[in-house]
């Protein structure tokens, strides 16, 4: 790691103290030197404000302590009391496709003190004792697939309360998922059969718990009564943050055809991001971008020369347009082949900076009061990027035959995620995406 104090390397004041306590004569000038230096060291150390910078790898898969890939796709990482928590889509070392599959993804997680090296620390559905399989709000077990978990830690219930996507089959006739932790890593699973206000399936949710302490989740909704298929929406939470009180709190977003929704805060500014539906395609999907004073709204969408952060080069750039990784159900004619990054944007992860220790949130963090001084970390999965993938393959919703099929060696689970911080401006917009970012440093807690 490298060292700092709110960006300055700490080694500039460490060269200034031995250059003035070697040319000092004076015994007791160095005393004081001495003493002013260690209480400097010791006021740094006790505000939690020298930073560790550790380098984030987007070339290199994230590995275990162990040696092993990562295999924890979609999801987010909260950080709790010292340690990152890490929840994704686990795929397991066999080849993978859509079509026919209702036994994978499961739900996992790893830790971290440090964001690069993990822990594995196990299945979800069977790090209790008895398993979910014994529960009764899991009647289809060993089936079901389980996608896009969003975790976030409540300071007032001292829990890790995780939504996700929740399907008996392999896709599209789907529920939320809840379930809650004391620790990060066991879960009581609550529900696999929750529906919102409107009874649509649900394809992807992010969750975000207000500075009050209220809860929201927004969500794609599919094929909501009177609406155009994946539509978002956004509902309050239950005071247990476990269940929807059925109440949407803002009109459907006017976007349809879109999944990878993200809901966060940042400096009293509320943020909901999402893509176009891409159905496991190599290409990803666009990133667009609504943000409001209130959760209820109005929102409006951040406009920018060409209206989509994750696309570039586009042949009619507007502010209205949404770029795509795979053709858009007619009648939208949404570009392909301009996208900036080719990844699938799904997690957001709030993670704690040295800065954001001063202020005192140095032991706990998540979506509650997410502040300037914390980084904003988008997650998109890179679709068919592992070793011996099917090269001439669109998307993994196609039947593992002819141009997809699948070499035994491809291991869907070794696909690469791709970590980059929004930038924001002064005004709270988000800069559009650069061209691909093989590593960067982060500043963490």
């Amino acid at each position: 790691y490298q060292r700092r104090v709110h960006g300055v390397f700490f080694s500039v004041p460490i060269i200034k103290f031995f250059l003035l306590f070697s040319f000092t004569t004076n015994t007791q000038m160095k005393a004081k030197v001495l003493l002013f230096f260690l209480f400097f060291l010791l006021h740094f150390t006790l505000n939690g404000v020298l930073a560790r910078l550790v380098k984030i790898s987007n070339k290199n898969p994230r590995r275990t302590t162990s040696g092993d890939v990562v295999d924890a796709h979609d999801g987010n990482v909260v950080f709790v009391n010292g340690t990152y928590f890490l929840y994704g889509e686990h795929y397991g070392p066999t080849n993978y496709a859509v079509p026919g599959n209702a036994l994978v993804p499961k739900l996992v997680v790893y830790t971290s003190t440090d964001m690069v090296s993990w822990e594995w620390q196990g299945f979800l559905h069977n790090n209790t004792n008895p398993g979910w399989d014994q529960s009764p709000h899991w009647p289809h077990s060993p089936n079901g697939t389980w996608w896009s978990p969003c975790a976030v830690y409540s300071e007032a219930r001292r829990k890790v309360i995780l939504w996700f996507t929740a399907s008996p089959g392999e896709c599209c006739d789907a529920y939320f998922g809840v379930a809650q932790s004391d620790d990060g890593i066991h879960f009581e699973l609550i529900s696999l059969s929750l529906t919102p206000a409107s009874g649509a399936s649900v394809d992807g949710s992010a969750v975000l718990i207000d500075d009050d302490g209220t809860g929201y989740v927004a969500f794609t909704a599919m094929n909501a009564p009177g609406q155009r298929d994946h539509v978002v929406a956004i509902e309050r939470l239950a005071d247990d943050l476990l269940s929807t009180t059925r109440v949407q709190v803002a009109p459907y977003f006017p976007d349809y055809f879109v999944e990878g929704v993200m809901l966060f805060k940042r400096a009293g500014r509320y943020y909901v991001m999402y893509g176009s539906c891409c159905c496991a395609c190599r290409e990803g999907s666009g990133a667009v971008v609504y943000s409001a004073l209130s959760i209820s709204g109005p929102w409006t969408r951040q406009d920018s020369l060409i209206g989509d952060l994750n696309c570039a080069g586009a042949p009619t750039p507007n502010a209205s347009l949404i770029c795509a990784g795979m053709p858009a159900e007619p009648p939208l004619a949404r570009p392909t082949g301009f996208l900036t990054i080719p990844a699938q944007g799904i997690g957001l992860s709030v993670i704690p900076t040295s800065a954001s220790a001063a202020d005192g949130n140095r032991n706990v963090f998540s979506s509650e009061g997410g502040g300037e001084a914390a980084t904003f970390l988008w997650s998109g999965q890179r679709w068919l990027s592992a070793p011996h993938n099917p090269p001439r393959c669109e998307n993994l919703c196609t039947a593992a035959e002819g141009d997809c099929q699948q070499d035994p060696q491809y291991r869907k689970g070794e696909d690469f995620d791709y970590w980059i911080p929004l930038e924001f401006d002064a005004s709270g917009r988000i800069a559009p995406f650069r061209p691909f970012v093989d590593e960067f440093e982060l500043d963490i807690n």
